[in-house]
């Protein structure tokens, strides 16, 4: 094989590579999803609640058994955390969470309250009055994507009672809500809780769906397709001539 006819098929190959791997990590992301979807239903599905508690060992939770449907009792403990640019039907908003203080254990779990718009101006929401003690019931989930970390400065305080996320850093977090540990996962308050702000229990929501994952790997697959025919019929002509 020639220089340029070895080059040139270097070439083909690497980007035969390339884009059948760019597709199959589309599938692969539109599948998990999929699983996602399927262990919320079946956690939904579930006839009653379970103790909180009864997932945790030694302060750890079980997270190979999320999502749960469960329920727990407790105080809430430290500021609010308002995750910052979280969109709803085309909306700018904030996603406020509150650490919940377990009474039957020594552990905190960080409970999604739900969604909220930014006012007018880019104004805070008022937050709004929470039961104290409390039961909660809900999905327990694993842990959301933190996301990339661009430099410092994940967290403003706003106040005593608030503070403003980029990402939802766990460590981070953990640390400036203090007292006991809090585990690996956020417990999602269903609609028919009595407080908290807008919010659902769609695993998928704001994220690009399955489906469009799927048409993403075809695409991929398709360039990789093409590039493999457009070698074989320059080679072929090669060689006739």
């Amino acid at each position: 094989m020639t220089g340029p006819r070895f080059g040139f098929t270097l070439l083909a190959a690497l980007a035969i590579a390339a884009f059948v791997a760019l597709g199959q990590w589309q599938w692969q992301r539109g599948q998990n999803k999929l699983e996602r979807a399927a262990g919320y239903a079946r956690a939904q599905a579930q006839a009653a609640s379970e103790p909180l508690a009864s997932l945790l060992a030694g302060g750890r939770i079980q997270t190979a058994a999320l999502p749960r449907r469960v329920h727990a009792e407790g105080r809430w403990s430290g500021p609010t955390v308002l995750l910052d640019n979280v969109v709803v039907e085309g909306r700018a908003g904030l996603r406020a969470f509150r650490a919940l203080a377990l009474a039957d254990d020594r552990v905190q779990v960080l409970v999604d309250l739900g969604w909220m718009p930014w006012g007018a101006g880019r104004t805070l929401p008022a937050l709004q009055p929470l039961p104290d003690p409390v039961r909660v019931e809900g999905l327990l989930a694993p842990w959301p994507g933190q996301g990339i970390a661009l430099g410092s400065g994940n967290e403003q305080v706003i106040d005593a009672q608030r503070s403003l996320w980029v990402r939802l850093d766990r460590d981070a977090i953990a640390e400036r809500i203090g007292g006991a540990a809090l585990i690996d996962a956020v417990l999602r308050l269903g609609p028919e809780a009595g407080f908290g702000y807008l919010r659902d229990l769609d695993p998928l929501a704001g994220t690009v769906p399955p489906e469009r994952h799927r048409a993403y790997a075809v695409q991929w697959f398709g360039l990789a397709a093409t590039v493999a025919v457009i070698y074989g019929v320059l080679m072929w002509r090669t060689r006739r001539r």
